[in-house]
């Protein structure tokens, strides 16, 4: 199963990458996410394993992870393992960002390999449930990013 989403942010691609690879600021935006972690200390980056717990319909998920592209503000791709079915998901997870001066374009794609019968039969629901949170998801980013952006513009012409 694959899903994309794509959005344009008032702000440059060096300040919405924070929110993509810092913790705490992803949890801003990505309200399923309980706790995101680096499975050892240091800088983030290529090569770099984490582990994240996500809530999702009244469930704990555990996933870990690795960095598998780091192209610093330009492309991030996650490899995630994990999950709470029976068998557990491989996820891919590709951020693009172009500069669009001025502007950001970004591009989300989510590749999902869920194995057994039972996630064939619910993908399409699963689908459309995740689209539309993934919608929220861009409101909420496009809301954090831009007032802080407008908030640094507006003190540097103070």
């Amino acid at each position: 199963m694959q899903m994309k989403h794509s959005g344009e942010f008032e702000c440059s691609p060096e300040h919405l990458w924070p929110f993509l690879e810092d913790p705490e600021k992803l949890k801003l935006w990505m309200k399923d996410v309980l706790e995101d972690h680096a499975s050892k200390g240091g800088p983030i980056g290529l090569g770099s394993f984490f582990s994240m717990k996500f809530k999702h319909g009244g469930k704990t998920q555990h996933y870990r992870g690795e960095i598998l592209i780091y192209d610093r503000p330009k492309h991030l791709g996650l490899k995630m393992k994990g999950g709470d079915f029976q068998h557990e998901t491989d996820m891919f997870i590709d951020f693009k960002l172009k500069d669009l001066g001025g502007r950001t374009r970004l591009d989300y794609v989510e590749s999902v390999d869920s194995a057994g019968p039972l996630s064939q039969l619910v993908s399409p629901v699963v689908k459309l449930f995740n689209k539309m949170q993934l919608k929220g998801f861009f409101k909420t980013l496009r809301t954090l990013v831009e007032e802080k952006e407008d908030a640094l513009i507006g003190s540097s012409t103070s």
